[in-house]
C-alpha cells in the first residue's frame, strides 16, 4: 500500500544535503517553497521507520488540535523559543495535512475553515487568540477534560517531531505563506465565494482537498528526488 512512499537511499541523501545547503546563508522567504518540497522527499523513510505507517487504521485516533498545539509548544519551550497563535495554528495545520497525505487519515478531529488570510482551526484559535501577535506563554486548555487529558503515543510523537524539525525555523508569516498561496486547499476552498462568505469564517476546507494536496506534494518530491539521480 505504501510502495509509492519508498525512496532510494541515494536519492534521500541527496535531498538532505540539498536541504542543508539551501538553508545556509539564504533568505528563507525566497526558498521556502523549495525547502518544503525537499522536506517532503525526506519524510517517508523517517515515518516508515518510526512505525507510524504500520499503525492499524482501525485503531487510529484523531486528536484535538489543542493536544497537538501543546506538543509543539513544549518543543519550542524546550529550545527556548516562542510560538505565536498564528505560528502554532499553522504548525498544527501542516502536521494535519502531511498526516492526511501520508496516512490517508486525519490527525485532528477539529474542523478546518478558510478565513481571509489562510486556513484556520477555529477550536484552537478560540483558545489562543487572547495572545494576539505575541508568544503563547502557557499550555492551551480546553473546556473539556477529555481533551486536557489526551496523551500522544510514541508513534504520534515521532511523527510530530519530524514535522517540528522541518518547520521549526520558519516564521509564522512564512508558514502562513505556505498555506494560502495559489493551488493550496485554502485557495480551492474559497474559490467561488464572496468576500462576505470569507468574512463569515464559515467556509470549510475538506479533508479530501487537504489529503489530495499533500499526497501530490509527496509524490512530486519523490519523483523530483528520483529524477535528480
Amino acid at each position: 500500500m505504501f510502495k509509492w512512499l519508498q525512496l532510494r537511499g541515494k536519492a534521500e541523501t541527496s535531498c538532505l544535503e540539498a536541504l542543508t545547503t539551501m538553508t545556509e546563508g539564504c533568505n528563507r522567504n525566497r526558498v521556502a517553497h523549495e525547502l518544503e518540497l525537499l522536506a517532503g522527499a525526506t519524510f517517508p523513510r523517517q515515518w516508515h521507520s518510526s512505525g507510524v505507517l504500520h499503525r492499524k487504521q482501525a485503531g487510529m485516533i484523531m486528536r484535538s488540535s489543542i493536544t497537538i498545539a501543546n506538543y509543539f509548544l513544549q518543543k519550542c519551550w524546550n529550545e527556548d523559543m516562542d510560538l505565536s497563535p498564528m505560528h502554532v495554528i499553522k504548525l498544527v495545520y501542516l502536521a494535519h495535512g502531511w498526516h492526511l497525505g501520508v496516512q490517508g487519515k486525519p490527525l485532528i478531529c477539529d474542523r478546518i475553515r478558510a478565513w481571509r488570510y489562510g486556513p484556520v482551526i477555529p477550536e484552537l484559535y478560540l483558545q489562543v487568540n487572547q495572545y494576539g501577535g505575541g508568544p503563547i506563554t502557557a499550555r492551551v486548555t480546553s473546556p473539556f477534560d477529555t481533551v486536557n487529558n489526551e496523551v500522544l503515543d510514541e508513534a504520534e510523537q515521532s511523527f510530530l517531531d519530524t514535522i517540528w524539525e522541518h518547520y521549526r525555523a520558519f516564521s509564522a508569516l512564512e508558514l502562513s505563506a505556505l498555506t494560502h498561496r495559489k493551488g493550496t486547499p485554502w485557495y480551492h476552498a474559497k474559490r467561488g465565494h464572496s468576500r462576505r462568505d470569507l468574512a463569515s469564517r464559515s467556509i470549510p476546507i475538506s479533508s479530501r482537498l487537504i489529503k489530495d494536496f499533500y499526497r501530490r506534494k509527496l509524490n512530486a518530491a519523490v519523483e523530483r528526488a528520483d529524477s535528480a539521480n
